[in-house]
């Protein structure tokens, strides 16, 4: 359940665009250590866009 969570928290984050939001989901997601691969890919380098 956690891996889904993660994900849902990537497809919100990308439609919502926000950056405090990719925050709190990363702190959120920490557990599921796959929201760590889009603390480092918060730079410029968006793979989704």
């Amino acid at each position: 359940m956690t891996r889904e969570r993660c994900d849902a928290g990537k497809l919100e984050m990308i439609q919502q665009k926000a950056r405090r939001t990719c925050a709190i989901r990363l702190f959120t997601c920490n557990s599921a250590h796959r929201c760590n691969l889009i603390s480092l890919v918060r730079g410029p380098r968006y793979p989704w866009s």
